[in-house]
């Protein structure tokens, strides 16, 4: 499993996902027109990632799962997390309710 590998678990991975969904909402629109785009894009680099590492052989996986079963699993994550983002964060609810 390589040198960052504990419990057969890759040990930066959870740190590679913290610093990605990080990225994914600090770049994250305004405009709700560039939101689907920029949400179909992190899928595709999310299952771009997946096959790096596994070409590195630092993951392995179904050879079903990937890139469509992937690509519409992560779509769902990062839909998700932004769903989460946009009922939760100060920054995108300063409208005015009266």
């Amino acid at each position: 499993m390589g040198l960052f590998a504990a419990w057969d678990q890759n040990f930066l991975s959870p740190a590679s996902w913290l610093t990605t969904v990080m990225l994914f909402l600090y770049f994250f629109p305004q405009k709700k027109i560039f939101r689907y785009p920029y949400i179909f894009t992190f899928s595709c680099a999310s299952v771009g990632y997946g096959l790096l590492v596994r070409n590195a052989d630092l993951f392995d996986f179904r050879p079903w799962l990937y890139p469509y079963v992937s690509f519409f699993v992560f779509f769902l994550w990062w839909l998700c997390i932004t769903w989460i983002f946009l009922k939760t964060s100060s920054f995108f609810n300063t409208e005015k309710k009266g």
